[in-house]
C-alpha cells in the first residue's frame, strides 16, 4: 500500500492511476491516516455483497 499526503495527492492527481491499476493508496492528513483509496474494479464483487446483500450479484464470476 502506497502512502501519500493529502497535499501531494491534490497537486499530483496522476497518483490515482496507481489505484486504478489495483494498488491501494493511504491518504494521510496532518500525519494521521485519513482515507484509503481502493480500485472499484478490483473490489466490485466484495462491495456489492457488502452493501447490497439482498440483490443478486451483477458481476461475472
Amino acid at each position: 500500500m502506497k502512502t501519500v499526503t493529502l497535499r501531494s495527492l491534490r497537486r499530483d492527481t496522476g497518483r490515482l492511476d496507481s489505484a486504478v491499476g489495483g494498488e491501494d493508496i493511504l491518504v494521510t492528513r496532518f500525519g494521521k491516516p485519513g482515507v484509503r483509496i481502493i480500485s472499484a474494479i478490483r473490489d466490485a464483487a466484495r462491495c456489492e455483497a457488502e452493501y447490497y446483500p439482498s440483490m443478486p450479484s451483477r458481476t461475472k464470476a
